[in-house]
């Protein structure tokens, strides 16, 4: 748990608040003692957790959306050298969603 005073917020990660949710846990008397010395905070959970919920968007379906949008074959190029070259799936989620909110605005009909 972390007490961030400048956004006036008391974060959890998803391990914490589950800890928290058991009633007479003592993360359930943290939380609560601090949420005691800090009335105004907002309690919420860490922007990692939230980050990596991304289910069900595995490099498979990635490749799918990519052949459905990409025309001449160099994003789908792209992809794959950056999926077998990468050593992360954040860095490949990360350009993946960055090419593909291009690709997918379509404006509307008038």
């Amino acid at each position: 748990m972390k007490i961030n005073v400048i956004e006036r917020k008391i974060v959890l990660s998803m391990r914490e608040v589950k800890a928290a949710a058991c009633y007479g846990s003592d993360m359930y008397y943290k939380v609560t003692l601090a949420r005691k010395d800090n009335p105004d905070f907002d309690v919420v959970v860490s922007k990692n957790y939230l980050a990596h919920q991304n289910h069900g968007l595995t490099y498979k379906v990635m490749e799918s959306e990519i052949r459905a949008y990409d025309e001449d074959g160099s994003l789908l190029e792209e992809f794959q050298r950056l999926r077998y070259t990468s050593r992360s799936y954040g860095y490949v989620l990360k350009w993946y969603t960055a090419k593909m909110a291009y690709y997918k605005y379509v404006p509307e009909a008038v």
